[in-house]
């Protein structure tokens, strides 16, 4: 949480992009609750037969649908521009930072630091930020609104199967668990991996010249492919990782999904006690109930990726130099 928080002090020149982001997502998460409320009223509508006042709440409830479905396109295209806009400016300003403080570490320091590795830091571990301000985030604001909004709404339409809806989330929310645990550790090693690998093949590039002198080409070819072949093992263990539990997050919301549909069929065919819209609707809504919860993963496995970058980047700002200019001191002509 420390690391978060330091990192998202970083973001205050770009608050304007990120407040125009959060505007929209809030309108977006309030169409996307409004939507299954129409469809709901037009099939209620078409119930009434061909009668002029139902064609004409038809006609109507068509027209808003098109509106919600036009703004939500607007405001998806105005978080999605304006979170990348702050989130690349963000990964700017970090680059010309970590930069400019290496420059002014002491040589002693660059002794056990490879280029490659310094360069990784540099470049992909700041790159990872703009993935947190730019999806982790407003994705990780969205899902919860939209919980939260979704969790009233179906209650609201039909508290038993709202109820019913609820039984997968405890294993939802334990199996995510595991996978936090299991996918941190996985990804803070990976990034260390590729870090190694990027020093390796920068130093072998600046010293091609000596490894050609002295015939050391098969040895280097090896320990690049030792090193490759480690990275690539490793994210592919965190992969068979995230391959095993988005399924099971899959698998999971599938069983309330099928208690829904089978209790609300037998709630209006056999009891009476409810129509065939409300179902509908909350069979749309129960989609939307699901996915905050199912996205919690992939927004996890966001979050801890950039983090793990961000520790390695804020090693290199936390260095001191061993020499400090002195206060006041002149500039070099």
């Amino acid at each position: 949480m420390k690391i978060l928080m330091r990192l998202l002090k970083f973001t205050r020149q770009d608050w304007p992009n990120f407040i125009i982001a959060t505007v929209s997502v809030l309108v977006i998460t309030g169409l996307n609750l409004w939507i299954p409320m129409i469809i709901k009223q037009i099939l209620a509508l078409i119930g009434d037969g061909q009668s002029p006042d139902a064609l004409l709440g038809i006609t109507r409830s068509g027209l808003m649908l098109l509106g919600a479905y036009l703004g939500r396109t607007v405001c998806q295209f105005l978080q999605r521009y304006y979170s990348h806009v702050g989130g690349w400016s963000l990964v700017a300003r970090m680059r010309q930072k970590t930069y400019d403080h290496i420059q002014k570490l002491s040589l002693r320091f660059f002794q056990d630091k490879p280029t490659g590795q310094l360069m990784s830091r540099m470049i992909s571990d700041t790159a990872n930020m703009e993935t947190l301000t730019a999806h982790a985030l407003p994705d990780m604001l969205s899902n919860t609104l939209l919980l939260i909004g979704v969790t009233v709404l179906v209650f609201s339409l039909n508290a038993t199967l709202a109820c019913y809806a609820l039984i997968p989330i405890p294993l939802l929310i334990f199996a995510l668990f595991r996978f936090n645990t299991k996918i941190r550790p996985a990804l803070r090693k990976v990034q260390a991996t590729l870090g190694d690998l990027s020093a390796l093949v920068q130093d072998n590039l600046s010293g091609i010249k000596e490894i050609q002198l002295f015939t050391q080409e098969p040895h280097e070819s090896e320990r690049v492919g030792g090193s490759v072949w480690k990275y690539t093992n490793g994210m592919l263990a965190s992969l068979k990782k995230t391959a095993f539990y988005h399924p099971l997050f899959e698998f999971l919301t599938s069983i309330g999904t099928l208690l829904v549909v089978w209790l609300g069929a037998r709630q209006i065919m056999i009891h009476g006690t409810m129509e065939a819209e409300t179902l509908v609707a909350f069979i749309l809504y129960l989609g939307m109930f699901y996915t905050p919860v199912t996205t919690l993963g992939r927004i996890v496995e966001e979050i801890q990726t950039t983090l793990a970058g961000a520790e390695r980047v804020f090693e290199i700002l936390d260095t001191d130099p061993d020499v400090a200019d002195s206060l006041g001191a002149p500039a070099m002509p």
